[in-house]
């Protein structure tokens, strides 16, 4: 039974988790006031960069965002394989659905400080990344998931009727 659709939408939205390590969440352009030179600052899952390379200082969230992904990830992943259990499917996929939006709110808010603090550092440009979204990508996913699940039941429900 692990080839239900609702398995279909956990693993996307687990995978879209996934890719939140691969890609950045935001990069900003920093202009040195002394010399005019320009650098890149990626803010990413694991941290922030600067020119690719040497690790910056930056704002420490309260949350690092790499652990509560992880969280995310392990716990979709888990979510797929209770497929016998549809009760408890919905709860946990509940659950996860409010820790992504618990994510979404801690890359919004590390986000918002970094690129304040970019900002008073000197003239930056900043500009989204990829990352940025697909924690909203994964609560689609999710969201999906636990109408499948609920329809499913519903189902099982129906045809317990008709014996």
């Amino acid at each position: 039974m692990i080839q239900r659709k609702q398995s279909l939408f956990l693993a996307l939205a687990a995978l879209c988790v996934g890719l939140m390590f691969l890609f950045p969440i935001a990069s900003y352009t920093m202009v040195a006031a002394d010399d005019g030179s320009t650098g890149s600052v990626v803010f990413g899952a694991l941290g922030v960069t600067m020119n690719g390379q040497t690790p910056l200082f930056a704002p420490d969230p309260i949350v690092p965002i790499y652990a509560v992904a992880a969280v995310a990830i392990a716990i979709l992943l888990f979510i797929i394989f209770l497929y016998k259990q549809r009760a408890r499917q919905v709860r946990f996929a509940n659950f996860a659905y409010m820790l992504l939006l618990g994510l979404f709110a801690a890359v919004f808010m590390a986000e918002h400080s970094l690129g304040s603090l970019m900002e008073a550092k000197g003239g930056t440009q900043g500009s989204y990344g990829l990352s940025y979204f697909l924690p909203l990508v994964s609560l689609a996913f999710v969201f999906l998931a636990v109408r499948a699940i609920k329809a499913d039941e519903a189902l099982v429900k129906s045809v317990d009727r008709l014996r």
